[in-house]
């Protein structure tokens, strides 16, 4: 069964790093605005880590990152 957890902020510049929490491959990240609108989705494909570049405007965002048993959610402050 999927359930998703939340995780802590993160401020970032330009890019968006992360590793698989546990050890579950990571296999899409999207990304959403702060109304929730999803303006784009990175499929991966049995990742154990990311780096994404992230050409979005300065503002507050949120990825959605799946792994194979589960999904988390990020909170991302584009500075």
């Amino acid at each position: 069964m999927n359930r998703t957890t939340s995780l802590t902020q993160t401020s970032i510049v330009d890019i968006l790093s992360t590793e698989s929490l546990d050890s579950s491959k990571l296999q899409s990240v999207s990304i959403m605005d702060a109304s929730g609108r999803v303006l784009r989705t990175i499929p991966f494909a049995n990742a154990t880590g990311l780096e994404i570049q992230f050409y979005e405007p300065k503002g507050i965002y949120f990825a959605l990152i799946g792994t194979e048993n589960d999904f988390y959610a990020l909170k991302v402050v584009k500075q």
